[in-house]
């Protein structure tokens, strides 16, 4: 069931989850699932599904039950019953009456370098993601324009990225498609994906930079200010839930561990933070070796891996239930990058003008030289095995992740500062995958992630230091002339 088979098909034991189209959010359902309808618990079963095969979950889970039980219901789990085993409706049927009341539908967080966040989303439109790349007929088949659907004005400038929230809800009073963003006025502005119509907003207590996040259970909206506050709203209304003090300004946007609901953050304090939203308390911090921490952290949330930059030239990789060190590995220039990691490799871009790619080992594989400051994140492209990246000297660069060879280059009419955003054409009527990014003179630029070739463009009346978000046919950017803008993409049958 967590990987959508037909109820009769066979599961090869020697196969694994990952591979076989899990992923750390399905592993996590099936690891809940299982414990439920056995009635037993295990702190390395999680583990073992991401990183074993099904024969080492089964031979894990034959070491949890009586041994007159294991021969039999482990054997029967080999395929996936047709309805859910009596046992299994009644366990679930005994969780307290509060839980269920309080058990939010699924949802998707979509944020800047096309990181999404599903929780709950066991039926997701596979159409609708950010990563459908297989299988596409990359030919150009239509002409695209992209045109300002709808704005919102926040009375300062916008440099933080939006965050889109997608719903599952049946409640007409429950928006589908939501924009979270905040701006140097100290706002925090909810706003209709579609309409953008204001939702709610909510007057922080100092200018907002930062992009948000939402936690894992969908309720709290998590967003750093000036004022050294890490505030935790409520989605529906703004109102602050909790509220957690570092010890300088937080412009890092925080990251959102699917597993265990941790929300790690970086602050102008030089540390690094791991928050207990439900607990309301600082599992641990771990200061960075001198100077603020600007960029955001990043998760690899199977290998329970945090990386963290400073602008003291120090990446780190830290353990995530722990904080503590793995590896570090310094510059002598800071990072205002944010790291990103694919395929084991982690790739971060400098202020001397790199883009420096890792080993899991904290060795340095490859760097490649630009020829201006990089504060752009990268972006990964998995199905070509490239990443993309901006410099202040205003091109976007598409690298190979193997070796850091250069694929294509985009020279842009200004700098670029912001993180680039990869999609799938297809709501939009396009053919193929594309990549939109902004360059600070206000133009945004969708480009054919083959070869960079321009699709479209458009250019907003204000620079541009915020990162686009695209969810389907909406693109959605904050602006320096103080407000954020959904942008339509819409495609016209060429000419013959």
């Amino acid at each position: 069931e967590a990987l959508g088979l037909p109820g009769d098909v066979s599961i090869d034991e020697q196969s694994n989850f990952l591979f076989a189209g899990g992923d750390s959010l399905k592993a996590l359902h099936l690891c809940e699932d299982i414990l439920s309808s056995m009635g037993v618990s295990s702190s390395n079963l999680l583990e073992i599904i991401l990183d074993g095969t099904f024969s080492d979950v089964l031979h894990h889970l034959t070491r949890l039950v009586p041994p007159e039980e294991s021969s039999t219901s482990i054997a029967k789990s080999k395929k996936r019953p047709a309805s859910p085993p009596t046992g299994i409706i009644g366990k679930r049927a005994h969780k307290s009456t509060e839980l269920e009341e309080e058990e939010k539908p699924g949802f998707k967080v979509v944020r800047r370098a096309s990181e999404v966040m599903e929780v709950n989303t066991r039926k997701a439109d596979r159409t609708e993601t950010l990563q459908v790349f297989g299988g596409k007929d990359l030919s150009r088949s239509a002409n695209m324009s992209l045109s300002l659907s709808w704005s919102s004005d926040t009375g300062r400038c916008v440099d933080a990225s939006p965050v889109i929230v997608l719903r599952d809800s049946q409640r007409s009073d429950v928006p589908k498609a939501a924009v979270l963003i905040g701006s140097h006025s100290h706002r925090v502005q909810a706003l209709d994906l579609v309409s953008g119509n204001l939702l709610w907003e909510r007057v922080l207590g100092d200018r907002i930079e930062a992009s948000a996040a939402v936690s894992r259970c969908g309720s709290l909206v998590v967003v750093g200010c000036y004022d050294g506050g890490v505030y935790f709203l409520c989605s529906d209304s703004g109102e602050t839930r909790w509220l957690f003090k570092t010890g300088n300004a937080v412009k890092s946007s925080p990251a959102v561990d699917p597993v265990s609901g941790l929300v790690v953050v970086g602050s102008h304090d030089g540390h690094v933070y791991a928050l207990n939203p439900q607990l309301q308390l600082c599992v641990w911090k771990h200061h960075c070796g001198g100077g603020a921490v600007f960029s955001s952290p990043h998760l690899l949330a199977t290998h329970r891996r945090l990386y963290a930059a400073s602008l003291g030239g120090q990446l780190l990789c830290l353990d995530l239930d722990s904080g503590h060190v793995v590896w570090s590995y310094c510059r002598d220039t800071p990072f205002f990058s944010s790291p990103n990691s694919f395929c084991g490799h982690v790739v971060i871009g400098s202020v001397d003008g790199s883009i420096c790619c890792l080993r899991d080992t904290g060795e340095l594989l490859w760097q490649f030289l630009t020829e201006g400051p990089v504060f752009s994140s990268p972006c990964f492209v998995p199905e070509q095995q490239t990443l993309l990246c901006g410099s202040h000297d205003g091109r976007l660069y598409c690298l190979n992740c193997a070796d850091g060879s250069l694929v294509w280059t985009f020279q842009t009419t200004g700098k670029v500062y912001s993180t680039p955003c990869v999609f799938d054409g297809f709501a939009a009527g396009q053919k193929g995958v594309l990549v939109g990014v902004a360059s600070t003179d206000g133009t945004i630029w969708i480009l054919d992630v083959r070869d960079g070739q321009i699709v479209t463009s458009h250019t907003l009346p204000g620079e541009v230091f915020s990162s686009p978000v695209v969810w389907g046919n909406v693109l959605v950017i904050g602006c320096r002339n103080d407000y954020v803008y959904g942008l339509n993409l819409k495609s016209e049958p060429k000419d013959v």
